[in-house]
């Protein structure tokens, strides 16, 4: 019965819009009352962040890091920004200038966009399916344009807009159904010979799975939990190398670039694929 109750409330918050809200304020509110936490926000948030836009309010930090730390906020990104994506274009002699249009697919509260303000002669876009995000996206971040899309395809964009698309840990939270959708969608959305670049949940992620999920995992199968909250950072998707070859992938793209997750290097778990489009 109070499984029943649970559910029913839950049903009622996510009707209402209600739903993250509430488990940011349950599940964020030991770190939100820790005085040392505090400080470290409050601290930060006077300081301004080192690139001189305006920081998002910890409720948007929580949507897109499951965190309302800012340094956490602002060090991911960096790395992400630079560490993942930039590093691995220059690994295959390519560079942010050297594409016309860029599209940052999910691409939250702007937690890597931030670090593009400076490109001159590169259209940015940015999608997400949180008006919320895009919303304070569109007031802070002015260098760059962005739209709102639904939890399924199709994009506001037409066909063959963009050279590079990247979608950092999206696929992570996507249901099977809406991955091979999405890949065929980025696939209408880029130019031939575009390049997307993306990050999945991969062999670093085993030790969290539960024996039978590894079992899933070591078959070659994709594993997905609560598939039904596809979007949010609840639903969580693990990608085997040889799915992402065999099944995902498939004709339309050529992997140009696979950098396996590093448990060494902070923020580095996800696999990183960067694919061209055939």
């Amino acid at each position: 019965m109070n499984r029943q109750i649970k559910e029913f409330v839950k049903g009622a918050l996510a009707r209402l819009g209600l739903l993250d809200y509430c488990i940011f304020i349950w599940e964020d509110r030991a770190k939100r009352f820790s005085i040392s936490r505090l400080s470290c926000n409050l601290r930060r948030r006077i300081q301004g962040a080192p690139d001189g836009l305006p920081i998002p309010p910890g409720y948007l930090l929580w949507l897109v890091v499951g965190s309302s730390d800012v340094q956490a906020f602002l060090d991911s990104g960096a790395i992400h920004a630079h560490e993942v994506i930039q590093r691995t274009l220059a690994r295959n002699s390519l560079t942010l200038e050297h594409f016309d249009a860029i599209l940052d697919f999910g691409c939250g509260c702007g937690r890597i966009m931030r670090y593009w303000k400076n490109l001159e002669h590169t259209q940015l876009y940015g999608s997400d399916y949180n008006p919320i995000l895009v919303r304070w996206c569109r007031r802070h971040l002015p260098f760059a344009q962005f739209k709102t899309n639904h939890i399924a395809p199709p994009l506001s964009f037409p066909a063959g807009q963009f050279d590079f698309v990247y979608a950092r840990s999206v696929f992570t939270h996507l249901a099977e159904d809406l991955q091979f959708a999405w890949m065929d969608e980025l696939w209408r959305a880029l130019k031939p010979d575009g390049y997307l670049l993306f990050t999945v949940s991969g062999d670093q992620f085993l030790n969290s799975l539960t024996s039978s999920e590894a079992a899933l995992y070591r078959a070659g199968q994709l594993v997905v939990r609560a598939g039904k909250m596809a979007g949010k950072n609840y639903c969580a998707v693990y990608h085997p190398p040889q799915y992402l070859h065999q099944a995902l992938i498939k004709e339309k793209y050529d992997i140009v670039d696979f950098v396996p997750g590093d448990a060494a290097r902070r923020y580095c778990l996800q696999d990183t694929y960067l694919l061209r489009r055939l």
